[in-house]
């Protein structure tokens, strides 16, 4: 039996009235998301010891003073990174308001860790192509190889 969210919601308030006792609502995953930060982690090399004198106050705000100097925004919002954390990799967890700015800061991390610190370096995501059927030599000039 299929049945919309509402009647769901309307069996879920009705259940949490428990001996005259009203229960709090529980939220759906989306409305938990919604108070979440975002956050997204940049990874560091092995033996990386760059950030380790300084403090958490410190590296974000040396972030954000990196991103308002390359005019980081998303839709006309300056990104800002609300706070970080140190994971015991040494990889720096990142966490902002919204998801495009996570996005933002993701896909042009090569633009802004190496400004943000010169040993930090990042390259722009490249997705591997399994390609099949493909003959490892191939010579253009080769008519047999131009028909396959």
């Amino acid at each position: 039996m299929i049945s919309s969210n509402k009647t769901n919601t309307s069996k879920l308030r009705t259940t949490n009235l428990i001996m005259g006792q009203h229960l709090p609502t529980v939220l759906s995953n989306k409305e938990l998301n919604e108070f979440k930060k975002v956050s997204m982690v940049i990874g560091t090399p092995p033996g990386f010891l760059a950030l380790d004198m300084l403090l958490v106050l410190e590296i974000t705000t040396k972030i954000n003073d990196v991103l308002r100097s390359i005019n980081a925004q998303t839709k006309s919002l300056p990104i800002e990174v609300a706070s970080i954390a140190q994971l015991p990799s040494k990889d720096i967890k990142l966490y902002m308001n919204t998801r495009p700015m996570a996005h933002w800061l993701l896909n042009n991390k090569h633009k802004w860790t190496d400004l943000f610190c010169s040993k930090l370096k990042t390259y722009p995501t490249r997705f591997p192509v399994i390609l099949h059927a493909v003959p490892t030599s191939f010579d253009p000039t080769s008519p047999s190889h131009l028909q396959e």
